[in-house]
């Protein structure tokens, strides 16, 4: 029997029609990564049209004193198609104190090994997360926290769809292009990214010259600009290129240079609403790069975070916030920055700049770093001291952009140093915040309360001895007069007055044990 065509096609269709049903029908999934489900692991999920919400706790977990505990949990998640790209966004507030050494990682890939999008810890509603391309890993650090400490965060993994996509300007701006996009600036929207790339869809030239600048201005004077990179290639060759950045509108103020490296460099914000990119070329063709340019939400962790409760951010470019004594408090946590907005072009910006942190008695200062660029040009160094002074350093840094791992003072007093040494590249967000000193729990009021008490029971232990030592003796002597110690040195707890004879003068010596 034949079968007509337009009865395949038909069948196709229906077929087809079912599948894209299912697709846009799959159910929204939940994920906690206490693994109470057994979903950490080296495994993929993919993500389709649904929505996949992770939380840290499960639902069976109804109280604090449960959720003491957890192991470290990595989830991965890839995008289908693979030319879409993943989203995560932050529907509440999370609650996962710096201080307790517990993290939350964002990679840009399909593994812990992959560039790191953002590490997260603290109280506050985090910025929404882009990935760059299809594939996402989260990690969440081992947790153990006593039962007075609640954790909670939950986020949302979906694929970046075309309404949620930020707009383009234009077709990407390329840097070979000398006569139409060099030399130029470019303001943007709070909606608007811009792509950059290092050359044209033509055949890779050398253009005419070997310099290429664009600049870039937020509309809005109190917000700064973002870059983030997809792509970066430049051999270690003779004559290497260099690309830079600028935190101003002109070449007053290198933040950062790139060359000879294959890995895709950090994110930079500037501190202020200019940026400006200079790449020379230096007669080489042998590289590539493509980055993205946009203005940094509101909502940024990047952004000045005054305006967040219980925060308080000190800069080390503004004078008046040198040389100063800052208390910590328990609610309090505190940011320390390079630099303050527009600073990076202030000739009043210290070459040299302390701080000094006062925790609360029977506590400790915990350091967390959220960023950190310290470029080997100049030598710019940053220095932490364990205590109320300079005599001794906790940690030296200087020549790394990796951020170290979270560190604590041994006491309450914690001194920071930036010798900056006219060097306007360097970068960093460090977080400071205060907790309970490790003396097994107790406070020092509780350990001197509790010496006391030992004292009080060695002298009481003493007495005690001395009373027994005493009857001891007593009763040795007793002992002594029973066995007819007639001296009278064993009667010490009787008073009894003795005749001529050494008797009772009326009683009879007989009579005596019947008294």
């Amino acid at each position: 029997m034949m079968t007509s065509p337009s009865s395949v096609n038909l069948a196709l269709i229906w077929l087809l029609c079912c599948f894209t049903t299912q697709a846009v029908n799959r159910p929204d999934r939940t994920f906690y990564m206490d693994n109470s489900q057994q979903q950490c692991g080296d495994r993929d999920y993919f993500v389709y049209n649904e929505v996949n919400t992770v939380q840290l706790w499960s639902p069976d977990k109804t109280t604090i004193v449960q959720r003491t505990s957890a192991e470290e949990c990595v989830l991965r998640f890839s995008a289908l198609p693979n030319s879409r790209v993943l989203r995560v966004t932050f529907p509440e507030i999370m609650d996962l104190p710096c201080n307790i050494g517990v993290t939350l990682t964002f990679y840009d890939g399909n593994g812990v090994q992959t560039d790191i999008l953002k590490t997260i810890c603290g109280n506050s509603k985090p910025q929404d997360l882009l990935a760059t391309g299809s594939h996402l890993a989260v990690k969440l650090t081992k947790i153990s926290v006593p039962a007075t400490v609640d954790t909670k965060f939950k986020f949302q993994v979906a694929q970046l769809t075309d309404d949620t996509n930020p707009a383009v300007g234009q077709s990407p701006f390329y840097m070979d292009n000398l006569e139409k996009e060099c030399d130029q600036t470019y303001t943007l929207q709070t909606d608007v990214q811009y792509m950059v790339q290092a050359w044209g869809t033509q055949e890779r030239t050398r253009p005419a010259g070997d310099k290429c600048q664009m600049s870039f201005k937020s509309i809005y004077e109190t917000m700064q600009l973002r870059v983030h990179f997809t792509q970066f290639i430049s051999p270690c060759t003779t004559g290497q290129a260099v690309l830079y950045f600028y935190d101003s509108r002109d070449q007053t103020a290198e933040m950062r240079r790139y060359t000879c490296r294959s890995q895709v460099p950090a994110g930079i914000v500037t501190s202020g609403q200019y940026l400006t990119v200079l790449l020379d070329r230096r007669g080489s063709t042998e590289f590539d790069f493509s980055f993205n340019v946009s203005i940094v939400n509101e909502e940024s962790t990047m952004a000045t975070p005054t305006a967040l409760p219980g925060f308080v951010t000190h800069y080390f470019s503004r004078p008046s916030h040198c040389d100063t004594r800052i208390s910590l408090t328990a609610v309090s946590q505190n940011h320390l920055r390079a630099w303050a907005p527009g600073a990076r072009t202030d000739s009043l910006a210290p070459q040299d700049c302390v701080m000094t942190f006062h925790a609360q008695p029977d506590h400790v200062i915990y350091v967390h770093f959220e960023e950190l660029s310290m470029p080997c040009d100049g030598r710019p160094k940053l220095t932490f001291y364990d205590g109320g002074d300079k005599s001794k350093a906790l940690m030296d840094i200087f020549c790394s952009s990796t951020p170290p791992e979270d560190f604590r003072t041994t006491q309450q007093y914690l001194t920071v140093q930036l010798q900056r040494r006219n060097n306007t590249a360097l970068d960093f967000a460090v977080l400071i915040s205060q907790e309970t000193a490790d003396t097994g729990g107790l406070g020092a009021g509780a350990v001197a309360a509790i010496v006391i008490v030992l004292l009080v029971i060695l002298a009481a232990s003493a007495v005690a001895a001395v009373l027994v030592l005493r009857r001891r003796k007593i009763k040795k002597e007793n002992s002594s007069l029973d066995k007819g110690d007639t001296t009278g040195q064993g009667l010490l707890e009787m008073d009894v007055p003795t005749g001529e004879n050494g008797t009772s003068d009326d009683v009879p010596m007989k009579d005596m044990t019947r008294i």
